[in-house]
Order: structure tokens, then C-alpha cells, then sequence
């Protein structure tokens, strides 16, 4: 049988933060971020990337594989 080198297995590692790490990452992030028109809403994904854009320009190339930084709340 044929190994298809396109399909692989997804991962994540997912990190359980106290309610003091928790404020602490938001002190920091809302340094970097400023709140839009629509301030008041909840947002369920942030994504990151480098200061030089490298995750997004590389996922413009579509690789097969494909690496992202995600924080998301409930």
C-alpha cells in the first residue's frame, strides 16, 4: 500500500492557567492590544504570530503541515 505523505495528525497542546496566570496573561496582552468598534462583544479565538509574520506567510505557501498560535476562551 501507497503511504500518502499529505495526511498527518493533528495536535494540540492545550494549557490550564489559574485564575492569577489567567490575569496575568491579560495584563500583558492588553498592552499589545486595543479594543475595536465592537469592544463589548466576546471574542473566541485570538491567533499570534511573529513580528515578522512568519506563521501566516507561512501558511500562505499551503504546506502540508501548518502551524498556528491560538488562545481561546470560553
Amino acid at each position: 500500500m501507497k503511504k500518502d505523505n499529505t495526511v498527518f495528525k493533528r495536535y494540540e497542546i492545550k494549557f490550564l492557567v489559574s485564575k492569577e496566570q489567567k490575569n496575568m496573561l491579560e495584563d500583558i496582552f492588553m498592552e499589545k492590544m486595543v479594543p475595536d468598534e465592537y469592544g463589548k462583544s466576546s471574542i473566541c479565538n485570538l491567533y499570534y504570530d511573529t513580528p515578522t509574520y512568519r506563521l501566516i506567510r507561512k501558511s500562505l505557501e499551503k504546506p502540508a503541515y501548518k502551524e498556528k498560535m491560538r488562545l481561546r476562551k470560553d
